[in-house]
C-alpha cells in the first residue's frame, strides 16, 4: 500500500492546537485570473430556456437523481450554440423573487475558470431557474464512486471504453482546483458554499475539475444548510441541537428559577450562545469541514463518515482508509500530508480549521504530473476531439432507464403484448 503507518504519528495523531497550516511561498497559481469569452450575466425568458431544453425534456435531465430530484438540472443549447446547464428549482424554494434575483446577480459577478460559472437566471411567475456553463464530463461522484460498480458491464465498456479508477495525480489536482475555487470565492466575498460534496465538482471538456456555481446560492432567506445526513454534518451543528435540547429541559425543570432570577437566563444564554448563534447555518468553517470530507473521498474512493475516518487515523489503520486502486501510485509522505490536511479540516472546533488560502499553499507542493493534461489523466477524450452522443447514448451514460425508455418509445418501440416488463 502506498501510504504506510510509520510516518503518520507525527502529523495525524498529534494535531497542532491552532489548526493552522504553514504558508508556502507566495505562488501565483494558474487559473486565478478572470475567464475570457464568457458573456455578462443576464436574465433569460422562460420561453428561451424551454426551447433550449426541448421543453425541459426528460432526455435532457443531467441531475444525479433524475426527475425525482427536488431541483432538477437540464442540459440545453442556446440559439448561439452555447451549451448550458439549467437548474430548475421547485416552486417552494424561492418564494421571494427579489431575493432570488439579488442572490443570482451576486453569484453571476464571479468569473473564474475554477468554477462552472453562472451565466444568468430566469424569474417569471413561480419559475426560478439558474443558467450556468455546461460541463460535459460528469461529476466527481460519478468518476470516483460509481465507475467501480460498472466494470465488467458490456454497456459500460461500450459507453466508457477502458474506464479506470481515478489516478492519484488527478485526485490531487481535484483537491487543488477545489481549494483554489474556494479561495477565489472567499476573496470575492462568497465564502459560503451550500452542501459542498462530490456531486458539486464537475469536469469540463478538457477534463479539468470545476466547482459548480449552483452551490453558491442559498435556498432560503436564512441560508440554512439542508443536508440531512448527520454522519457528515459539522460537529458544531450537532452541538447546536444538543444545546437546544438541553435548553428546553433546563427551562422546563427550572422555569421558576428563570422567572425569578435574571442571572439564570444570562447563564443559559452564555452557555448556548456560541452554538445557537450558528443555528445550523452554513459558515466558512463548516465549508472547510466539508472540504475535509472531500479529501477523504479522494483518498479512499468511498464516502466515509468523518468520525469513522478519524477513528481509523487514530488507530493508525490507514490501509482501511486508502483506496486499494491507488497502491504504488504515491509515497508515504504524500499520503501522510493528505491525511494531515483532512484531519485539520475536520477539527472539532471550527476556529482550528485552516482557511482556503493556507489549503492552496499546502496542496501545491503535493501536485504530481503537472504537465500531463487532465483529460489524459482522466482517460477521456479531449473536448476538441469529442464526438457528441445521441440522446440515447447520453441516457445510457447517465444510466437513466426512464429516459432510455422514453427515447425508445419516441422511436416507435412498444412493449410486447402479454410479456412481463
Amino acid at each position: 500500500m502506498g501510504c504506510g503507518c510509520s510516518k503518520l504519528s507525527a502529523c495525524c495523531w498529534t494535531l497542532d492546537q491552532n489548526g493552522s497550516i504553514p504558508e508556502a511561498a507566495n505562488v501565483e497559481n494558474e487559473g486565478k485570473g478572470e475567464v475570457d469569452g464568457l458573456p455578462a450575466f443576464r436574465e433569460y425568458s422562460i420561453d428561451t430556456l424551454k426551447t433550449a431544453t426541448s421543453g425541459f425534456s426528460v432526455e435532457n435531465i443531467v441531475s444525479e437523481h433524475g426527475e425525482k430530484a427536488p431541483n432538477v438540472v437540464y442540459k440545453g443549447k442556446l440559439e448561439n450554440q452555447r451549451w448550458i446547464a439549467v437548474k430548475r428549482f421547485n416552486r417552494s424554494a424561492w418564494p421571494d423573487a427579489r431575493q432570488f434575483l439579488e442572490e443570482a446577480r451576486a453569484v453571476g459577478q464571479l468569473r473564474n475558470h475554477r468554477l462552472a460559472n453562472l451565466l444568468g437566471c430566469c424569474c417569471e411567475g413561480d419559475e426560478r431557474l439558474l443558467v450556468a456553463e455546461f460541463m460535459t464530463n460528469d461529476t466527481l461522484a460519478k468518476h470516483l464512486f460509481h465507475c467501480k460498480f460498472m466494470f465488467g458491464s458490456l454497456a459500460s465498456a461500450i459507453v466508457f471504453g477502458e474506464a479506470q479508477p481515478m489516478k492519484w495525480a488527478m485526485r490531487l489536482r481535484v483537491a487543488l482546483h477545489l481549494a483554489e475555487a474556494l479561495e477565489y470565492c472567499t476573496s470575492k466575498g462568497r465564502a459560503l458554499y451550500h452542501d459542498l460534496n462530490a456531486y458539486r465538482i464537475v469536469f469540463d471538456d478538457e477534463g479539468n475539475p470545476r466547482l459548480s456555481c449552483f452551490g453558491l446560492m442559498k435556498n432560503s432567506r436564512d441560508g440554512k444548510s439542508y443536508s440531512t445526513n448527520l454522519a457528515f454534518t459539522p460537529p458544531e451543528y450537532l452541538r447546536t441541537e444538543i444545546c437546544l435540547e438541553m435548553l428546553f429541559i433546563l427551562e422546563y425543570r427550572y422555569v421558576l428559577m428563570l422567572l425569578t432570577h435574571s442571572s439564570g437566563v444570562v447563564w443559559l444564554y452564555e452557555l448556548c450562545w456560541s452554538t445557537v448563534s450558528t443555528s445550523g447555518r452554513v459558515t466558512p468553517e463548516s465549508v472547510i469541514y466539508s472540504f475535509g470530507t472531500l479529501l477523504l473521498d479522494l483518498l479512499s474512493g468511498k464516502h466515509i463518515p468523518p468520525s469513522h475516518a478519524l477513528d481509523l487515523i487514530r488507530d493508525r489503520n490507514i490501509q482501511m482508509l486508502t483506496d486499494s486502486c491507488l497502491e504504488g501510485q504515491f509515497s508515504n509522505d504524500d499520503g501522510t500530508e493528505l491525511v494531515r490536511l483532512a484531519s485539520r479540516c475536520l477539527q472539532y472546533e471550527p476556529r482550528e480549521r485552516p482557511n482556503p488560502k493556507s489549503l492552496v499553499s499546502a496542496i501545491i507542493p503535493l501536485q504530481r504530473d503537472a504537465e500531463v493534461p487532465s483529460h489524459v489523466l482522466m482517460g477521456i477524450r479531449d473536448g476538441a476531439d469529442a464526438v457528441p452522443l445521441s440522446p440515447l447514448g447520453e441516457s445510457c451514460v447517465r444510466m437513466d432507464l426512464t429516459a432510455i425508455h422514453e427515447v425508445l418509445e419516441n422511436l416507435g418501440y412498444k412493449d410486447d403484448e402479454g410479456t412481463a416488463t
